[in-house]
């Protein structure tokens, strides 16, 4: 209704959240873990406000860094990823940014968790938040190499899929976007995983013993 005229990090009706309570006092690391398990776009956002001081410097620091990976077709507005015409990025830049983020053993170790209990509060009981990558859960789309790392959907993205795996030592990302059916991106990326997975391995001698 507003046209993208209000600050694009503001949260709309619907949009998945933890139920963060004003004045709540929340430990960073639930704070993480409401983000990447549950897709809580309210601890995204007040992520982005401790770490940036608001949201709009913590963006802006956020682009640039980016553009330092080599991410050269994204542009965020907002923490969380709901939708805004100027909010845009790659398949290709998702799995530069997915590559970085998993060098962090703190990434690695939330993106792959099945769910997470969020302790006590000053406002709220405990309370269970669940992965929603059906990868890491018992079903029938489980898959045991799977490490992470995150879902998405809104309207005009539809499904979306940031998915690790590792076997035998080698870790690969696949970036799936704009995917009609939900269980499709887990399917795909199965298939992609076990197409990488099952190639040949080749070596080559690049500089042989001795004297060069």
């Amino acid at each position: 209704k507003s046209n993208y005229t209000l600050p694009p990090y503001w949260l709309e009706p619907d949009a998945t959240h933890i139920g963060i309570k004003k004045g709540e006092v929340l430990p960073l690391i639930d704070l993480l873990n409401g983000m990447l398990v549950s897709s809580g776009n309210d601890a995204s956002n007040v992520i982005a406000q401790y770490i940036g001081g608001t949201v709009p410097r913590f963006m802006e620091a956020m682009n640039q860094y980016l553009k330092e990976l080599g991410c050269r077709n994204t542009n965020f507005c907002n923490p969380h990823g709901l939708h805004h015409p100027k909010h845009m990025t790659t398949a290709y830049d998702m799995a530069i940014i997915a590559r970085q983020a998993m060098k962090e053993p703190i990434f690695r170790d939330i993106v792959k968790k099945v769910r997470y209990t969020r302790p006590r509060t000053n406002k709220q009981q405990p309370t269970t938040l669940v992965q929603t990558n059906r990868l890491l859960r018992q079903g029938k789309l489980y898959y045991p190499k799977a490490v992470g790392i995150k879902t998405g959907w809104t309207a005009d993205a539809q499904n979306t899929f940031v998915a690790g795996a590792e076997h035998q030592g080698r870790t690969l990302i696949a970036v799936l976007i704009k995917t009609k059916e939900r269980e499709q991106i887990f399917t795909d990326a199965r298939k992609m995983f076990e197409a990488a997975f099952s190639q040949t391995k080749v070596q080559k001698v690049l500089l042989r013993a001795g004297q060069q």
